[in-house]
């Protein structure tokens, strides 16, 4: 899970804008107060004055790709901690899943109530798809594309924690812009943000290469969550049941979860996914401190040929389902 801190102009170090968060406290106490209570419009004007955007680098893009960006978001899942490796938290991943990440075992058991039902289901999906390539192989005529289940969800992991300052930008414009209050997210109760990757083929994987280029964008959309999970199907609830738990005490009014899920077809119709949910607040206007794009499509799709070196697939249409029935594969 991940927290949204990317603003359409930033300054260059942590020193220099606590620096001026002095200034506005002694020149401007009345949008400090209005800070507090939720209003971030005031500051962000105030920062937008003092750090013009630059044309040429309308959404930080470098800082999208920095390693700072990734160390930013990258927090103990903990709601109580939030501590982030940018922060000099040293996190380690849950040894059953290894998805979710903490501080401390403290942390770690904080978090159980909720981060069970995504261990568990991780784990089942696993397990299921190295049976079918145990099944399959004891009859296969040619070396099967992918042989190690746990590999390949790890491998779409490291891809999630390299991408994540980019997915934050982009999710939150893709809801943005199917909103009927402009500035506003809408749907996210209703719709799945859904980025689908391919895997290299296995002579195009070299040794040592890195986890996170070993896949191809393919296609990105917004897709209704029944469509994705179907209700009634166990990884459906499953799903629907993380989402209710995750900020079951928060102010549904004023805070929400965008659901984004990366999916890449693995064996015999499965989809091997990592999902991690934005937190966003409802009543704040977005574009207010997220750098908004004309087109977030191609954005995704470009950050992910930088990070992956890969280009991407000519291959396009969109999966109906990703649980509930086998979808035969492409390739």
């Amino acid at each position: 899970m991940s927290s949204v801190r990317l603003r359409p102009c930033m300054p260059s170090t942590d020193e220099e804008m606590e620096q001026f968060l002095l200034e506005v406290s002694r020149e401007h106490p009345i949008v400090i107060q209005e800070t507090l209570k939720g209003n971030r419009l005031p500051l962000t004007q105030l920062i937008e004055a003092k750090w013009p955007i630059n044309p040429q680098n309308p959404v930080g893009v470098d800082w999208l790709e920095s390693r700072t960006a990734r160390h930013e978001m990258a927090m103990c899942r903990s709601e109580k901690c939030r501590f982030s490796k940018a922060e000099g938290a040293k996190l380690f991943a849950c040894g059953a899943c290894k998805s979710a990440r903490y501080c401390s075992r403290d942390c770690q058991k904080d978090d159980w109530p909720v981060h069970k039902i995504i261990c568990r289901r991780n784990q089942k999906a696993k397990d299921d798809l190295q049976r079918a390539i145990a099944e399959r192989t004891a009859t296969a005529r040619s070396p099967l594309p992918i042989t190690d289940a746990d590999g390949l969800f790890s491998d779409l992991q490291s891809f999630k924690r390299r991408l994540t300052p980019a997915l934050n930008v982009v999710c939150i414009n893709a809801f943005l812009e199917n909103s009927p209050r402009p500035g506003f997210v809408h749907g996210l109760d209703e719709k799945v943000f859904l980025l689908r990757l391919e895997t290299l083929p296995q002579n195009r994987i070299k040794p040592n290469q890195p986890a996170w280029t070993r896949f191809q964008f393919r296609c990105v959309s917004l897709e209704s969550v029944d469509t994705l999970f179907p209700i009634g199907d166990p990884a459906g609830d499953q799903f629907r049941e993380e989402c209710k738990l995750i900020f079951e005490t928060d102010d549904k009014e004023r805070h929400g979860n965008i659901a984004c899920v990366i999916a890449c077809p693995s064996f015999g119709g499965r989809y091997a996914t990592v999902t991690t949910l934005i937190r966003v607040q409802r009543r704040v206007r977005m574009d207010g401190f997220v750098a908004v794009v004309d087109d977030w499509r191609e954005m995704i799709a470009s950050q992910v040929e930088k990070l992956t070196g890969n280009k991407r697939s000519p291959l396009k249409e969109v999966p109906t389902l990703l649980y509930g029935q086998a979808m035969p594969l492409s390739h």
